[in-house]
């Protein structure tokens, strides 16, 4: 699987939770699959801002917006 393989799998399962309404398990989701592919990593400092910047916008929009937002 290529890192934009990878990335729109992270998505489309980190959405279905948005979808369903479980945010925290869509922020949760995104936060580690990302985290499984060498060309997706993120710097755990990083990865840790992007997951509280999450939380700043915790309703199903704004979660959506961020896990919509990795690239």
């Amino acid at each position: 699987m290529t890192g934009e393989e990878h990335l729109a799998w992270c998505k489309q399962r980190a959405l279905a939770h948005v979808d369903r309404g479980d945010l925290e398990e869509a922020v949760l989701s995104m936060a580690t699959d990302i985290q499984t592919h060498p060309e997706n990593r993120i710097n755990q400092t990083m990865l840790e801002m992007l997951v509280t910047a999450a939380t700043f916008e915790w309703h199903r929009a704004g979660v959506r917006k961020w896990v919509e937002g990795f690239r």
